[in-house]
């Protein structure tokens, strides 16, 4: 391998390097060339999104401790169980709690309605009609609400608006 080759073999991946910021990189424009590539390399740093690190990346890693890719894959394994798991176990409480305010506010409603029935046998026309129109209003409404919200469950998720990342220059190029 020529000394070329091997050097652009060490580049790192521009597309996953973190810039400098401007005033290091004014600061270090003003040092002679030797000093401006060494503080590059010691500025280097790459940066990734997810729980397992890029291939190259994972190679490295598995060359300096052999064994440590594979412990990297399992807990990237053990991470997403245990958040699929926690994920499911709020949704199931989230079920649980709905249905739970759901029978409450049914056995509520209930007792009002009866409540005005009796208000009206008794002569009090004024207070039963006025307790079962707000029951009828508040089913009405609770109904209402539950088919939005059935609605918009069913709707795709809307997309996120992303910036496209900017490529920082490789430390090695200046």
């Amino acid at each position: 391998m020529t000394g070329e080759q091997e050097a652009s073999k060490n580049d790192p991946d521009p597309t996953n390097i973190v810039p400098l910021p401007d005033k290091v990189e004014e600061i270090i424009e003003e040092l002679p060339e030797d000093k401006r590539i060494a503080i590059r390399e010691a500025f280097y740093m790459e940066m990734f999104r997810g729980p397992l690190p890029p291939p190259d990346m994972l190679a490295a890693y598995e060359e300096a401790h052999p064994g440590c890719a594979r412990e990297i894959l399992d807990m990237a394994k053990v991470d997403q169980r245990h958040a699929h798991t926690t994920i499911t176990t709020i949704i199931n409480a989230n079920i649980s709690i709905d249905r739970e305010s759901s029978r409450v506010a049914a056995g509520l409603i209930a007792i009002f309605i009866i409540g005005s029935f009796v208000l009206v046998l008794t002569g009090h026309e004024a207070f039963g009609g006025v307790g079962l129109a707000s029951s009828m209003a508040t089913l009405i409404g609770m109904y209402i609400r539950t088919e939005r919200r059935r609605d918009q469950s069913l709707e795709p998720p809307k997309p996120q608006l992303a910036t496209p990342a900017q490529p920082a220059p490789s430390p090695r190029s200046k």
